[in-house]
């Protein structure tokens, strides 16, 4: 967060905080799917809002938040950068090793191949 609201103060431009909820699809979590795929929605929303409140104190004027539910790769490569006109994604490194990321993949990795706009991945 404390390199894109740099990004975006130093250029002037809007901010846009990103959170993927993804869906809840095998059988045995379908059970607790109403409660608590609404709970994980409403805490990512809360995450959002204090980066976002963060954001605002630092100096950023223009700062939008958007929660949804999905697949995580498309809509943080494809789907929302192209509805929101995005020219830069940030993002982190997962610090996955090569077998973790074989086994799960890395969404780092999939939006760096995928996306149209520029990507920057940060590490900490």
């Amino acid at each position: 967060m404390k390199k894109a609201t740099a990004i975006a103060q130093q250029n002037g431009t809007r901010l846009t905080i990103v959170h993927i909820v993804e869906e809840i699809k095998s059988y045995r979590a379908a059970s607790f799917h109403d409660g608590t795929q609404i709970q994980i929605q409403d805490q990512a929303q809360e995450l959002i809002n204090g980066c976002a409140k963060r954001c605002v104190e630092s100096g950023c004027t223009d700062v939008i938040c958007i929660v949804e539910q999905g697949n995580p790769k498309a809509l943080l490569a494809i789907d929302i950068p192209s509805r929101e006109k995005v020219d830069l994604i940030v993002t982190g490194a997962t610090g996955l090793n090569v077998f973790e990321r074989l086994m799960i993949g890395s969404c780092a990795s999939y939006i760096i191949e995928h996306a149209e706009a520029d990507v920057l991945v940060v590490r900490n």
